[in-house]
């Protein structure tokens, strides 16, 4: 969708950001497009998809998580990326 995210991750533990460069430090994550953030964060809700409210903060897959819901948040990822595309 030519959006300019990256994603960090270990161990279950995961944080997108908004930014054409890689996020490695407290420089590089304040640089990013927080407005972008927030625009995706309502746009997952609105699909019931809750991620923390501020891009600062991790995600988190847990055993609870199941086939179900990994397919409902790939499914919503794609529909929220694709709206934001046509902004």
């Amino acid at each position: 969708h030519n959006i300019p995210y990256r994603i960090n991750s270990t161990t279950g533990m995961f944080t997108g950001f908004f930014s054409e460069h890689d996020v490695n430090d407290y420089e590089s994550a304040t640089a990013c497009d927080r407005k972008a953030y927030e625009r995706f964060f309502k746009l997952m809700l609105a699909e019931g998809i809750f991620f923390a409210p501020s891009q600062f903060e991790a995600s988190i897959v847990t055993l609870c998580h199941k086939e179900k819901e990994i397919i409902k948040t790939v499914e919503s990822y794609e529909k929220v990326f694709r709206a934001m595309s046509s902004l």
